[in-house]
């Protein structure tokens, strides 16, 4: 299990390297202490889903006709072949970063929210620990969602997204990644201590 946890925080912090700096502790960097590991394990959930909840409010809305159209086209598009124009054409439309990201934004509020579900069996800390780890993948995803998006709707004479909601929307999801791996460690190290 360490291992899939090594792996996805690699990942995400090689995807979030664009993204605003991440939040760092004041001490050093492999304990923030029991108040602020308290604060990571109590907050962090809560936290992160009212930020990606606030992302997606503020992204344009995409009707439920052009939802179903961008879903039956890109599903049925691919890069090479005989529908590769039809992929083509669909990713050009003017709503499919929006919707992507607010797929990626739905599933997001939903891997963060599983974290508090019930365990279903397991340690209540294991089962915690292995659904913030795939959260942090699903963060790792929007993001990149979310700079396609910024830099398509940044380009038009008139945004959807003010310079002050971008700026919220933006340290908001980078601050999420590093906020979620201290969520881990904080609650791998709760663990441990309790094995002593």
């Amino acid at each position: 299990m360490w291992q899939l946890i090594a792996g996805v925080l690699l990942l995400v912090f090689v995807s979030c390297d664009t993204l605003a700096a991440p939040v760092a502790p004041e001490e050093d960097d492999t304990s923030i202490g029991p108040a602020k590991c308290a604060e990571f394990q109590r907050d962090t959930v809560a936290q992160s889903v009212r930020s990606a909840q606030f992302i997606d409010e503020h992204v344009e809305i995409v009707p439920p006709q052009e939802q179903k159209y961008l879903e039956t086209e890109s599903a049925a598009g691919t890069l090479s072949g005989a529908s590769r124009h039809r992929f083509l054409f669909v990713i050009h439309h003017p709503l499919y970063n929006a919707w992507r990201l607010h797929n990626s934004l739905r599933e997001l509020i939903h891997s963060l929210q599983s974290i508090d579900e019930p365990s279903p069996g397991a340690n209540p800390d294991t089962h915690r620990v292995k659904k913030a780890a795939f959260a942090l993948v699903s963060v790792a995803r929007t993001g990149v969602l979310f700079e396609a998006y910024s830099r398509e709707d940044r380009a038009r004479p008139a945004p959807v997204m003010d310079d002050a909601t971008f700026r919220v929307a933006s340290v908001s999801l980078a601050e999420m990644a590093p906020a979620l791996a201290w969520f881990i460690s904080c609650t791998v190290d709760a663990m441990e201590s309790r094995k002593k």
